[in-house]
């Protein structure tokens, strides 16, 4: 997959027989999939470019469901052939529809069609809708195929939707909504060693605004170049070892069962499986390293069965 960046210093031509699909993908859910297959689909069938026009920052300064990196990633595993990245800024913004129309999506793309779902809106405070998209469409001769929602339990499918069962840790329905399972991406960075100090070295992984799960601790799949390794990750703010003149720290830390060797600075994904207690204050450390034990033992037996 091509990545293009806009706005860009760049020269670029435009990208010729394109059939575009227009959004955040943030969650990169089974709508999204289902709209990105039709736009490959219909891309091999006119011998043309699948392309996605994606944004960064959020629009809505939302929590990301998937960092940048990580959507990028995973729209290169669908199969698409080119990504643009439009940074979203003060002049976007504040561009009405019609000049996001001529000024961007013609500029980069000479569109055959553009694939949207039902409820897309575009432009300055969200004029742009269907009903606008077909006079472009229209006016500026491309196709316009629109995409119906798929919904789980009787709702539609939706990133808020996917963002309140990552919050309530509810990691199977997260799954099921989402095109692949739960995960996130991120560098593993210098921890304090707590970790290691009680026996259960940990991998802190630095992460980009991405929506953390309830805080706990969760049965997950570790994967780096061509390992995958059954885990646990351990999300909250310490509450063992805080005090009033400790600040009120987010952790994100992977403890990879029966693995010793170094993690530093590498580019981690966590698969999360399931959520296997809540975080707990403990009375002393001593008590933390016996449940960790005990979260150990219980990782044991569930990978014994499932990996």
């Amino acid at each position: 997959m091509k990545i293009v960046y806009y706005p860009s210093k760049n020269l670029f031509k435009p990208i010729d027989r394109a059939v575009v699909s227009i959004g955040v993908f943030d969650g990169l859910h089974k709508g999204h999939l289902f709209l990105l297959k039709k736009t490959i689909t219909l891309s091999k069938k006119i011998k043309g470019k699948s392309v996605v026009f994606t944004f960064w920052p959020h629009p809505q300064k939302e929590k990301l469901i998937y960092s940048l990196a990580h959507r990028l990633k995973l729209l290169e595993k669908i199969g698409i052939d080119f990504c643009v990245v439009i940074r979203f800024n003060f002049q976007l913004k504040h561009m009405l529809p019609e000049e996001f129309v001529e000024n961007i999506l013609l500029k980069i793309t000479r569109p055959y069609c553009l694939v949207v779902g039902e409820d897309f809106r575009f432009g300055k405070s969200a004029l742009g809708d269907i009903r606008l998209l077909k006079i472009f469409s229209f006016k500026y001769g491309f196709k316009l195929k629109v995409i119906p929602h798929l919904k789980y339990k009787n709702r539609i499918i939706s990133s808020t939707y996917i963002r309140k069962f990552i919050q309530r840790g509810r990691i199977k329905e997260v799954s099921d909504c989402l095109a692949f399972p739960f995960s996130i991406l991120g560098r593993v960075i210098k921890g304090e060693g707590l970790g290691t100090n009680l026996g259960f070295p940990t991998a802190n992984l630095d992460i980009d605004n991405e929506i953390l799960p309830l805080f706990g601790v969760y049965l997950v799949r570790v994967k780096f170049s061509d390992k995958v390794l059954p885990g646990l990750c351990y999300i909250g703010n310490r509450p063992t070892f805080r005090n009033k003149k400790s600040p009120e720290k987010i952790s994100f830390e992977i403890h990879i069962l029966d693995f010793k060797k170094s993690l530093y600075n590498r580019i981690l994904e966590v698969e999360f499986i399931e959520r296997l207690r809540a975080q707990k204050r403990f009375s002393d450390p001593q008590k933390l390293v016996q449940q960790i034990r005990k979260d150990v033992l219980k990782a044991h037996q569930f990978f014994s069965t499932k990996f």
